[in-house]
């Protein structure tokens, strides 16, 4: 498990001028993109990546594609205000919210209306982003304060540290910053960044850059580190540096693969400890970390394109119909319900009866091997035994013997009228059975109906035991005669 991220470190306003002037002379500008494109960059495994991405997309649907594209989109919205510590969402808050788990909106109703709006916020630019990345306008100045305007359009203060102490302070949205915000870490000290006076300067210089040569032709990793780096190097805005930021790495991927870059707050102290090496001069150390998150983005969204396995499990469904309603496990469950209610009409109907001394009439349950004289029926199956289940009547004295079968049956073909069927092997007669009659429970008629046919079938089942006694009884007396 990721370790939780590190302490904050905190946005100032210094207002000791002298203090003000010694950290602006410490203010180390970015460097050029094309010394910064001879960092290493993995390029086997970011190809195999970038070749297993693009398979996947080409054999997805377009719908496939912008669920996975959107889910990625929320993750990182979510997370890029919980990195910067606007609000702190739960374990599995982003995944359960982000690929819509069952019961999301009411997380995200226990996060209160001040995330709901931090959020749209940030979603909306990780928006401008997406748009940005399918144009050849490129960065502007415009765009980048414009991002910054709808970024934090939710947040109407940002905190400054004054001779008082500690005050709200209303934020300027899309404009550059008016007061010195150099950082103040976790152990005391203070980040500088570029002067309030050399920051259009610096901008200027960035959004050159960007748009030269060079960087067009950069591998997208190199790039999205890059304007990371560099506009949090710059710190232009009084707050929300590194929310725009992110959101401007994102482009880049975005341009590459359509896919968002996505941090994960989990992930703060890491990041934040490679950008502080790169500060130092180890630039090589943040663009690993970028690396790293370009790659889980693009396996982030390659591995939800394409069906998902309830769409799989429709197909298949589909495939085992052979085109017709219900699968043949489907009409097997039909004939289950069939003859449960049949069962439940034979021993009813047989116990009422009181049979004459020396005569037992017995209801069974069997499972044995059983034929369909009708091609349009199968023999029901029962789990994995390949026997079908009947049910038997039996009549018998010491000198008779009479059984009926009675095979429940299973339609070959879920697309015709009748689903499943009663055999009388006896006889061969059929009582037949609709879907409509067992869906979405055993209607009236059906019972009435089974309940009829038991009743005839164990009457002409007497009538034939009668007509068999009969005749045994009639050889048995011819036989005493000639004796």
């Amino acid at each position: 498990m990721a370790a939780p991220p590190g302490p904050e470190p905190q946005e100032v306003a210094v207002t000791d001028p002298s203090q003000a002037r010694v950290l602006d002379r410490n203010y180390v500008t970015f460097p050029s993109f094309v010394s910064w494109s001879l960092l290493t960059v993995d390029q086997t495994l970011w190809r195999a990546k970038v070749t297993d991405f693009e398979a996947r997309r080409a054999d997805s649907t377009s719908e496939s594609l912008s669920l996975a594209i959107d889910t990625a989109l929320i993750a990182a919205a979510i997370d890029t205000g919980a990195i910067e510590g606007l609000y702190a969402p739960p374990d599995g808050f982003t995944v359960s919210v982000a690929t819509r788990e069952t019961g999301w909106e009411a997380k995200v109703a226990l996060m209160g209306p001040d995330f709901q709006s931090h959020f749209e916020a940030q979603l909306r630019a990780y928006a401008l982003a997406q748009h940005l990345a399918s144009t050849a306008t490129g960065v502007t100045e415009a765009w980048t304060r414009e991002l910054h305007r709808e970024l934090a359009k939710s947040q109407a203060t940002y905190r400054v540290l004054t001779e008082v102490g500690w005050q709200e302070h209303a934020l300027p949205l899309g404009e550059y910053k008016r007061f010195p915000n150099h950082v103040r870490m976790s152990d005391g000290s203070f980040h500088p960044y570029a002067p309030v006076d050399a920051t259009p300067h610096e901008m200027s210089r960035l959004v050159q850059e960007l748009q030269g040569a060079a960087f067009a032709t950069g591998h997208p990793v190199h790039q999205a580190s890059y304007a990371h780096f560099a506009l949090v190097n710059i710190h232009p805005f009084a707050d929300g540096n590194g929310r725009v930021a992110r959101a401007l790495a994102s482009t880049f991927l975005s341009k590459t693969a359509g896919v968002p870059l996505v941090i994960f707050a989990d992930q703060g102290r890491a990041y934040r400890a490679s950008l502080e090496l790169a500060d130092r001069g180890h630039h090589q150390a943040f663009l690993d970390f970028i690396f790293d998150r370009c790659v889980d983005s693009l396996d982030f969204v390659a591995y939800r394109l394409g069906p998902s396995p309830q769409s799989e499990i429709a197909r298949l469904s589909e495939i085992l119909r052979g085109g017709g309603p219900l699968s043949p496990a489907e009409v097997d469950l039909q004939a289950g319900v069939l003859s449960q209610l049949l069962w439940a009409e034979v021993t009813q109907q047989v116990g009422r009866l009181t049979m004459p001394v020396g005569i037992q009439l017995n209801p069974q349950q069997l499972y044995d091997q059983v034929k369909s004289p009708d091609p349009r029926y199968r023999p029901f199956m029962v789990g994995s035994q390949q026997l079908g289940r009947l049910f038997a009547v039996t009549l018998s004295t010491p000198q008779v013997q009479l059984m009926v079968d009675l095979p429940v049956l299973a339609a070959t073909d879920s697309s015709q009228r009748h689903i499943c069927a009663i055999l009388n092997s006896h006889t061969g007669a059929l009582l037949e059975v609709r879907l409509d009659e067992l869906v979405p429970q055993i209607s009236s008629a059906l019972r009435l109906k089974v309940s009829a046919w038991v009743g005839s079938v164990v009457a002409d089942t007497l009538t034939e035991f009668g007509a068999m006694y009969r005749k045994a009884a009639k050889g048995q007396g011819d036989d005493d005669a000639s004796a």
